[in-house]
């Protein structure tokens, strides 16, 4: 036998309760804590429905599940509708049937300018088609922009569930199908139709065949070839005085040839390279009001001023190479100007 009470809930007995228990047979017993015994249509019931409270087996009826407020309606069919825009499939852009379609086109079109070739979804492709796919990928991307903006206040507008559910999701722009030929077209005409593009094409090409002062390099730094890439690649043999960059994430920095070689992926400019590269820094009296700042890894010069940490130096023996040291510890090439 099964008896319902407020507190326990349920309570599966062999034999009734003695009369030491508060029994009762109604709901105003029950209410008062008093023990129920089941019929069994009400027992069966408990069965067939295990999740049921005490109060639906004893009445054989399940609570209705509340009805959703209108509101609670127009905030389901908003969300579900935003869902459905987010959802759509719309970020492809094919060239040659292949998806070349990216997010971060301004990164894509900054490596178009340094390399002759850039990969994107596995493939790759000449800088130059690459340029103008981007940019077309950016017009598109703009244009299912607007439509998501537009759809999206539709949708915080609908003041019913019936009103959002209405809206269509619909109006974005044709994805692009091209091909590398029609791309190269549309490069070539760019260029005819660009002097700037071509005046950039020819300064980068140029800027190691005219003679520029420290100072002018690095205000023109972005137009030196990087290392390993285009005009700067493995292999190629650089000449004393010929300038470079090594661009690691937000790091960019000028390196001028002080020693004639080929270009090698094992001989990356930097410390371990100090006898084939030097860092191309500020132009500076080297006095001792205008001290050179020092970079780990440059060249010394017998009676010039070096700072680091804001501690002045004086040189005492020229260098050919630079060292992977602080100037603290290089007390035989120079020596601290005590103020």
């Amino acid at each position: 036998m099964l008896y319902i009470q407020k507190n326990i809930q349920f309570l599966e007995l062999e034999q009734e309760l003695p009369d030491s228990y508060l029994v009762g047979d109604n709901i105003e017993n029950y209410e008062d804590g008093a023990y129920l015994l089941l019929s069994e249509e009400q027992e069966q019931y408990h069965n067939d429905y295990p999740e049921a409270s005490p109060l639906e087996c004893w009445y054989m009826a399940l609570t209705p599940e509340p009805q959703p407020t209108p509101e609670e309606l127009l905030w389901r069919a908003r969300d579900a509708k935003r869902q459905e825009i987010y959802d759509k499939d719309i970020h492809h852009y094919y060239i040659d049937e292949q998806d070349a379609y990216a997010g971060d086109t301004l990164r894509l079109k900054d490596k178009c300018g340094r390399q002759e070739e850039v990969e994107v979804g596995g493939h790759l492709y000449a800088s130059n088609i690459l340029t103008v796919a981007l940019d077309e990928i950016a017009d598109y991307s703009e244009q299912c922009a607007k439509v998501t903006d537009g759809l999206l206040s539709r949708i915080d507008a609908a003041q019913t569930a019936e009103e959002v559910e209405a809206i269509v999701v619909e109006g974005y722009p044709e994805m692009i199908h091209t091909t590398t030929a029609a791309l190269q077209t549309k490069a070539d005409k760019a260029i005819a139709k660009s002097p700037e593009a071509q005046a950039v094409t020819f300064a980068r090409a140029m800027m190691n065949s005219v003679s520029l002062t420290a100072s002018q390099a690095l205000e023109m730094q972005v137009l030196f070839p990087i290392w390993g890439e285009k005009n700067a690649e493995f292999g190629k043999e650089v000449e004393i005085g010929f300038r470079l960059r090594v661009v690691e994430g937000e790091s960019d920095t000028l390196f001028e040839v002080i020693q004639k070689h080929k270009l090698q992926a094992d001989w990356k400019p930097g410390i371990e390279t100090a006898s084939l590269y030097k860092i191309v820094e500020d132009e500076h009296a080297g006095t001792l009001d205008d001290p050179i700042p020092y970079v780990q890894g440059m060249a010394f010069e017998k009676d010039k001023y070096y700072e680091q940490y804001g501690v002045i130096y004086l040189c005492i023996l020229t260098t050919v190479t630079g060292y992977p040291n602080d100037l603290k510890d290089l007390p035989t090439i120079v020596q601290e100007v005590k103020q």
